[in-house]
């Protein structure tokens, strides 16, 4: 797919991310300070975040639809790799925050602090969240899946954990108000368990974008059903030396192939250019290929 086809389409999508991220921000800091809510104060701090990588990912986005050119022969998708790593990074820092913020409250309700106790309208807010992060999530994942765009599934899964975040919010809150006494403190452990499950999320998305950036392999099952295409075309031979790494939403592949040794030139160029076409049908455009052809003995 041309490339600013991809960015039109994939900026669009982030876009509406952007909008619904603004509006939970502002309505969960504003409702959880009036709501007296840590834990829908927290949530904010990640639907913030939300909000920040959104611009990450644009930026990454613009710069990684690049075309090639004579500094970059493999284009500039290692910008949206970077831009990934970013993402994980501003994750990352924020469930240190949420986790900091959450554990100093439950201490001082461990020490004899008041206890505050949600007002229910705080529950909508929540409930809301819910609803419109399940959304965009569904949204943006089945963009990044069309597109190949690791960047665009990463920011996907950051909107789900808002989602589940939410629920935990949504759960905290109702527990701190039905059950009596002591099981208050629900609503600031829901904080510190939200800060948690984005810290997972950050490791996952940062370890993705080093293996990126280290060059590993696409994995085994992809690695299979590329040799497995080759070896589907007529005349070609022993696929092997098959190396394949990931630049942005490109999958680059280098492999060895044999054929009859008594083909000339064009026979043998014909050969490695149907693998190429095979290998696109099934990966799409997004695949940069070197075939190195040598003759079957």
């Amino acid at each position: 797919m041309n490339g600013n086809i991809y960015f039109k389409e994939a900026k669009k999508v982030t876009f509406i991310g952007v909008f619904i991220n603004i509006f939970l921000f502002v309505f969960k800091i504003l409702f959880g300070y009036i709501g007296r809510s840590s834990a829908l104060i927290a949530d904010g701090i990640h639907s913030f975040s939300d909000l920040s990588s959104d611009i990450v990912v644009i930026l990454g986005l613009k710069l990684s639809s690049k075309p090639s050119d004579e500094k970059h022969k493999y284009g500039h998708g290692k910008y949206e790799t970077f831009a990934n790593l970013v993402l994980g990074t501003f994750l990352f820092f924020a469930a240190i925050e949420i986790f900091y913020y959450s554990f100093e409250e439950i201490i001082r309700i461990f020490k004899g602090g008041e206890v505050l106790t949600p007002a229910w309208f705080t529950v909508i807010i929540a409930a809301l969240s819910i609803l419109f992060k399940t959304y965009i999530f569904i949204f943006t994942k089945k963009a990044g899946k069309k597109f190949g765009s690791e960047l665009l599934i990463s920011n996907a899964y950051h909107h789900l954990t808002d989602s589940i975040s939410s629920l935990v919010v949504l759960l905290g809150i109702v527990g701190s108000k039905t059950l009596p006494g002591f099981w208050r403190f629900l609503d600031p452990l829901a904080a510190l368990i939200l800060s948690i499950i984005i810290f997972i999320l950050s490791f996952n998305i940062l370890k993705s974008s080093f293996d990126e950036l280290l060059e590993r392999s696409i994995g085994k099952e992809e690695e299979e059903k590329v040799l497995k295409i080759i070896n589907s075309v007529k005349g070609v031979y022993d696929p092997h030396n098959l190396r394949t790494r990931r630049i942005g939403n490109y999958i680059a592949v280098d492999v060895h192939i044999r054929v009859n040794k008594e083909l000339n030139i064009t026979e043998a160029h014909n050969l490695a250019s149907q693998v190429e076409k095979k290998l696109k049908e099934c990966f799409s455009e997004r695949l940069i290929i070197n075939i190195h052809i040598e003759p079957l003995k």
